[in-house]
């Protein structure tokens, strides 16, 4: 599995009581993800780069992960 499969088969594990608490399970280990992604990236300090990223709304932090993943891959993990 690629990076990000194992990020959705995590978030689907977390919460399997609906579809409302999978999406916030998947948005919130997104942010983790991302925040990693990001740090290593911009070269800062991941607890630093964790913090803004957590403080994101949901439509920043899915902009943010499109420019890292891509648009085809946000779909497949998003619909």
């Amino acid at each position: 599995k690629s990076k990000w499969g194992k990020l959705w088969g995590k978030a689907k594990g977390v919460a399997k009581k609906g579809a409302k608490k999978v999406k916030k399970a998947l948005l919130k280990a997104l942010k983790k993800k991302l925040a990693k992604e990001m740090a290593k990236s911009k070269g800062v300090d991941y607890k630093e780069m964790k913090a803004k990223v957590m403080a994101m709304d949901k439509a920043k932090v899915l902009q943010e992960a499109m420019k890292i993943l891509g648009k085809k891959a946000m779909d497949k993990y998003l619909s």
